[in-house]
């Protein structure tokens, strides 16, 4: 069989299984006592992982290089990235929660780089002499997985403030990042009135499950976004050093 033919159904098989891995997350979440559920999406995901990879370990064996030339090869990569933090997260968290975020930006970057991107975009080409380069590999890859931990964790931020709109948050922790207290004071029309009068209600939620969701979120979501900046920084530091040996210091 043509290893294009293996590449295109690896990625039609990849984007079938997101589309099932997205309605079991849903579904786990909706309906928490159904473990079989929970099994199936995260099989689904490590299986989409190994197909990804296979793929961009075929285009590399074929084209002689590492698949991150044009904008296909880097979107394939890049969810790649996302199913791989993906698991590690869910493996440390056990959470369904990173699953049902994370999964629909996977399933739109494979739909995109698969069916919005015209074929001639998706076929390799030979690499101009700027990129025959090995800091192409470690500059791109340590982007790319930048790029999935700070998707992630924006994400899992904007989470948070989705169900928490319409109330104050007042978050109090450690230099670790370790939450002491979380407060949630609600903001209905009965209590601006009574803010109002200075008769404020405070309702604590620090020992209800909301509370716990709430806490795990935001340590997450910091933790995340503090790992993905020194990769990111890694990475530029990098693409400064190979367009300085690529072009000479004016471009770098």
């Amino acid at each position: 069989m043509d290893s294009s033919i293996m590449q295109n159904t690896c990625i039609n098989i990849s984007f079938g299984l997101l589309l099932v891995t997205l309605l079991a997350y849903w579904t786990s979440i909706a309906f928490p006592k159904i473990k079989k559920i929970k099994q199936i999406s995260r099989i689904g995901v490590l299986v989409i992982n190994i197909l990804l990879a296979f793929t961009l370990a075929s285009r590399w064996q074929a084209n002689g290089y590492f698949p991150l030339s044009n904008l296909y090869e880097s979107l394939i990569f890049l969810t790649w990235c996302l199913t791989l933090v993906h698991l590690i997260l869910e493996r440390q968290t056990n959470s369904q929660v990173v699953g049902a975020i994370s999964v629909p930006i996977q399933l739109f970057i494979i739909a995109f780089a698969s069916l919005s991107l015209p074929i001639e975009m998706q076929q390799a080409s030979p690499l101009v002499p700027a990129l025959r380069s090995n800091w192409l590999m470690m500059h791109v890859t340590i982007m790319m997985l930048s790029y999935a931990f700070l998707i992630i964790g924006s994400l899992i931020s904007i989470f948070f403030l989705i169900i928490t709109f319409g109330q104050s948050i007042q978050l109090k922790g450690s230099a670790t990042g370790k939450i002491l207290s979380l407060s949630v004071i609600n903001q209905s029309n009965k209590n601006r009135e009574r803010l109002e009068k200075k008769e404020s209600t405070d309702i604590n939620i620090q020992s209800s499950p909301r509370m716990n969701l709430l806490e795990s979120l935001d340590n997450l979501s910091y933790r995340i976004i503090g790992l993905g900046f020194p990769m990111l920084t890694i990475g530029i530091i990098s693409g400064a050093v190979w367009a300085n040996e690529a072009w000479g210091s004016y471009w770098s």
